[in-house]
């Protein structure tokens, strides 16, 4: 079966008009943000999982997130973008967008607006895969817990482009290794109970 690849310029199209700059909300409005987020029920989607990765054709949504400095004068969001379009293209991705949170400190969701939407997005079944740089691009806080456990409740695989490891085990690297150098190799990891699978040579 050959599956449709997505051609790299429609990846860095879309790249283009979603990262730019950052969505400024009051402290109101990412509060009811941050509600919708915690209160309201999932829709009933449960996603292709780990296993589809590659055989599948899967709806990804790309999250990127710097702390220090605005999207149009920092290099961290082209770095973290580069390998998308390799990565889309070696597992069957179709990148629908971005989101993201430049200058923005990862230790507490209500200010990750973009994480939010991202999270909303999945609660209401439109997507199947995230793509982050790395976790801690999630964030750096124990919000991340949750995180986790909700794409783990519909089935959505996390794809970090630089570990391979499980849900628990992806928790424990990401404490181990803060202030600390860490080399890991590409893979995959999935929100799900025991997942775990090297990414293919």
């Amino acid at each position: 079966m050959t599956i449709h690849v997505q051609h790299p310029s429609d990846i860095q199209e879309l790249f283009d008009q979603t990262l730019k700059t950052k969505e400024r909300l009051s402290f109101q409005e990412r509060s009811e943000m941050f509600k919708k987020v915690m209160l309201e029920p999932p829709v009933p989607f449960y996603g292709p999982g780990i296993n589809k990765v590659g055989t599948v054709k899967m709806r990804a949504w790309g999250y990127l997130r710097t702390s220090k400095g605005l999207f149009e004068e920092s290099t961290s969001f082209l770095r973290q973008f580069g390998p998308f379009a390799a990565v889309a293209a070696q597992n069957s991705f179709e990148f629908q967008g971005f989101f993201c949170d430049p200058d923005t400190s990862g230790k507490a969701l209500v200010d990750l607006v973009g994480l939010m939407r991202l999270l909303l997005a999945c609660r209401a079944g439109k997507v199947d895969v995230v793509v982050v740089e790395d976790v801690d691009r999630l964030g750096r806080s124990g919000f991340i817990s949750l995180v986790y456990e909700m794409m783990k409740q519909q089935n959505i695989v996390l794809y970090d482009v630089r570990q391979a490891c499980s849900n628990d085990q992806a928790l424990g690297s990401l404490h181990r290794r803060r202030g600390r150098p860490c080399h890991r190799p590409q893979g995959l990891v999935q929100a799900e109970q025991g997942a775990y699978r090297e990414e293919r040579p």
